[in-house]
């Protein structure tokens, strides 16, 4: 979303800046075997994170897959008001969290959320307000987010544990509203080698959407700027891995909302973190 945003239930954009871009952010994608460590959550431009600060009441579900297990964690990390997702990793091999936000209401002035839809690759969105006369009614959205982050657990220091048959929560499909699927485990594959990701919204394939993807190094601690490509009709995008120390797949999608009481538009935010190849 543009600079010049404020996130907030019902409130008109009045310049101030604020981020889009949402994600979780683990303190250390590979851990081993028995850590506990907090997942952040995060927002920011450029991928560049500040602390997204969301309450327990605006969670729909928490999930922690690991090989060979699945736990639901919604009840208890959202038992108080403060969200808490300080996890333990017990099981060895690529495990995933997935966090999915209610949905949150924000009302743009026209040329504002004009501006945005361009930025994000909505055009079609754009294409209809201009069909239908709207380029300076302001913009209703709901939006919500759908987060996925991959964190190696190995069992052994200094030795990545090999993948087996079992090894398959970081490929699972959740049914979410979006969400981004990795169709190779990231953490088995070296700089220079290919990942295809999938969009799938509500289980689909969701072709021609803008997805961008994020890399960050130890020499770039500023804002990033992202390579921008579009699903193909099977909802793929296929890029070559860099030397990173952290990865993000993001993407935005927004449909007409199914009422139109409080909201015009509908969106979905989804990303997708992980930890890059050294080597």
């Amino acid at each position: 979303m543009i600079r010049g945003v404020l996130f907030g239930a019902g409130l008109l954009a009045t310049g101030v800046v604020a981020a889009h871009e949402c994600w979780l952010a683990p303190r250390r994608y590979e851990v081993l075997i028995g850590t506990r460590q907090h997942i952040a959550r995060c927002v920011g431009e450029g991928f560049r994170a500040e602390p997204w600060e969301i309450t327990s009441r605006k969670v729909r579900r928490v999930l922690h897959l690991a090989p060979g297990h699945q736990a639901d964690l919604t009840a208890s990390v959202t038992a108080g008001d403060t969200l808490r997702t300080t996890l333990a990793f017990t099981r060895p091999g690529t495990n995933m969290l997935v966090l999915r936000s209610a949905e949150n209401l924000i009302t743009l002035d026209g040329p504002k959320f004009n501006a945005y839809l361009r930025e994000d690759g909505l055009e079609t969105v754009l294409a209809q307000r201009t069909a239908n006369g709207e380029l300076t009614k302001p913009g209703r959205e709901a939006y919500s987010r759908c987060l996925k982050t991959l964190i190696r657990v190995n069992a052994n220091p200094g030795a990545r544990s090999l993948s087996t048959a079992a090894d398959t929560s970081w490929h699972q499909v959740l049914g979410l509203p979006l969400e981004l699927q990795p169709e190779q485990d990231p953490y088995q594959l070296r700089a220079g080698d290919s990942l295809t990701v999938r969009l799938l919204a509500g289980g689909q394939p969701a072709a021609g959407q803008l997805i961008q993807i994020w890399s960050r190094t130890p020499a770039r601690a500023g804002t990033v700027a992202p390579l921008r490509l579009r699903s193909d009709l099977r909802g793929r995008v296929r890029f070559r891995l860099p030397r990173a120390t952290a990865m993000m797949v993001s993407c935005v999608r927004m449909t007409p909302h199914p009422s139109r009481d409080s909201a015009d538009w509908q969106s979905t935010w989804a990303s997708l973190t992980f930890g890059g190849p050294a080597h």
